[in-house]
């Protein structure tokens, strides 16, 4: 009894040392610095894992626009590194969309319902689609932007003037690094 015991605690700190040896050259094969693929929040004690981060005009241009479908827990947080007014709009988005203004502290400045609208037709000039899309202001400035799936404001109960943990150091220290 006494040589299994030993044999199963020399098999249990064997293994614990393999897997933390794997563990640390999976860490250090990933690139120092790397940008993440997803921002995790949570929101009212509900966890969004896939919010994706756009840092670059190119990034924050596209936007959601021409996917089929957004997770429940996804998402894509817009980072600016100044406060200004902001307008979005629903161009190419094939579905609704929750969007959430907030300022430098991460405080709900606004909040919008964008509901999904009708495809350029064929017919429709681009300047025609353009100006028949409607606008989503912020109203007032705001540094930070969060589109969630349709549904998720009235699902989390946000009201202006709440304040999202969204870790506004970390994502203006990305945003210099990756802009």
């Amino acid at each position: 009894m006494k040589t299994l015991l030993k044999i199963d605690f020399c098999f249990c700190l064997g293994l614990m040392i393999f897997v933390a040896g794997v563990s640390c050259r999976a860490e250090s094969a990933k690139p120092s610095g790397a940008r993440p693929v997803y921002w995790p929040l949570t929101i009212n004690g509900y966890l969004y894992d896939r919010i994706e981060l756009a840092f670059t005009e190119a990034e924050q241009s596209k936007g959601l626009m021409d996917r089929d479908t957004l997770a429940e827990t996804g998402g894509m947080l817009f980072v600016s590194d100044k406060m200004s007014q902001r307008a979005f709009w629903m161009k190419g988005c094939r579905f609704d969309l929750d969007l959430i203004y907030m300022d430098a502290n991460g405080v709900i400045v606004s909040m919008h319902r964008m509901k999904m609208e009708k495809p350029r037709q064929r017919s429709e000039s681009e300047v025609a689609y353009y100006d028949r899309l409607p606008t989503y202001d912020s109203g007032k400035p705001a540094q930070f932007v969060l589109e969630l799936a349709a549904g998720q404001l009235d699902f989390l109960g946000l009201q202006v003037g709440d304040k999202l943990d969204i870790g506004v150091g970390e994502l203006l220290n990305m945003y210099r690094k990756f802009h």
